[in-house]
């Protein structure tokens, strides 16, 4: 008796299917790690919208007037054009070059975001944004905050939940990293915080 072979076509086309849904940016580091295997371009559409959504979460935890946003080292010009259509008023872009990583505090008047690390995994991405731990007075400390989000096909990339980390802006870097590089089955459950 012969087995009938649409079964397994359906499950090759269903799995084709969910891998072009997931988009092209399944493992990413930004910044790239030493000996990484993972696509470290911070211009490719799919960051540009997860650093989008990841700005606005800041954003939308703090609420100043509006504030200036700074891209990781690399970032061309057209992601930036993305980024900003994305944000529309609520935070208006600092100049994109070599020099995105010194990025002047208190541009234009305004407290800056700086997104210092994404990591995608599949359909989970975090993204670190540096930020004034007070956004109405430049001269605060800085502080790092972690918005995890998750893919859904269809719907695209969506917020799931904002991390403040309470330790130094270098040592909560390397903490938020390490945490994104052990596997990720939802939202953080954060210790330390």
């Amino acid at each position: 008796m012969m087995t009938p072979r649409y079964p397994r076509h359906f499950l090759s086309l269903f799995l084709l299917t969910a891998l072009l849904l997931t988009g092209c940016s399944t493992y990413v580091n930004i910044p790239g790690q030493t000996g990484d295997v993972a696509s470290n371009d911070p211009n490719s559409e799919s960051i540009a919208v997860v650093q989008a959504k990841a700005l606005r979460m800041v954003i939308d935890e703090s609420k100043p007037a509006k504030y200036v946003f700074a891209l990781p080292a690399g970032t061309n010009s057209q992601t930036y054009a993305l980024v900003q259509e994305d944000l529309g008023d609520l935070a208006s872009s600092t100049p994109p070059g070599p020099g995105t990583q010194d990025v002047v505090e208190g541009a234009a008047g305004a407290p800056t975001l700086e997104v210092k690390q994404i990591l995608v995994r599949g359909w989970y991405a975090q993204v670190d944004v540096v930020k004034p731990s007070d956004p109405n007075n430049l001269n605060a400390p800085k502080q790092l905050v972690t918005a995890y989000l998750k893919y859904a096909p269809f719907d695209g990339w969506y917020a799931q939940e904002v991390r403040t980390w309470q330790f130094p802006v270098d040592e909560a870097l390397q903490r938020s990293r390490a945490k994104g590089n052990e596997e990720r089955r939802g939202p953080a459950t954060a210790s330390g915080n």
